[in-house]
This record gives C-alpha cells, structure tokens and sequence, in this order.
C-alpha cells in the first residue's frame, strides 16, 4: 500500500512538473490558443485552454479508475481570477 502511494505521488509530481515547464515553455500564440468551455464546481462554465481541459480530463479519467469523485473547476481559484 505505501509504495503504490509513493509511486502515484511522484507520478503526480512527475505529471505537475512536465505541465507547468510546457506551459511556461510554449507561447498560447504558438499553439492557436483556443479554449473550449467546461462546467465549473458551482454549475456555471469558464472557458480553458485546450491543454487545461485536457488536464483535467486526464486527471478525472486516473480519478474514475481509482474510484475517485471527478475534480471541478472554481473559478475564484483560476489566474484569471486571481490576476483581477
């Protein structure tokens, strides 16, 4: 039990590490910047990036296979609020 902890935690790490390097690494304008909208925490929608939605697909997919509720957005949470 604790080395199957350990591992998903540093595949977590692993996972966080590579997206925040690409996302500094790569300019929106390089990738055509387009945003899809998704449902947020509260029943409203924020529009993400497709790698932001793909995130979070990739996330709640890796959740449902361990039994896991699905994460929702909060938009009080996101740059774009935090950067108001």
């Amino acid at each position: 039990m604790g080395l199957r902890y350990a591992i998903a935690v540093l595949g977590a790490m692993i996972l966080a590490s590579a997206t925040a390097f690409l996302s500094f690494a790569v300019k929106p304008e390089m990738v055509g910047a387009a945003t899809t909208s998704v449902k947020t925490c509260g029943g409203g929608n924020i529009d993400l990036g497709v790698k932001e939605e793909r995130t979070l697909v990739l996330h709640n997919e890796t959740r449902a296979d361990h039994g896991l509720e699905p994460l929702c957005i909060n938009p009080v949470l996101t740059v774009r609020e935090l950067n108001k």
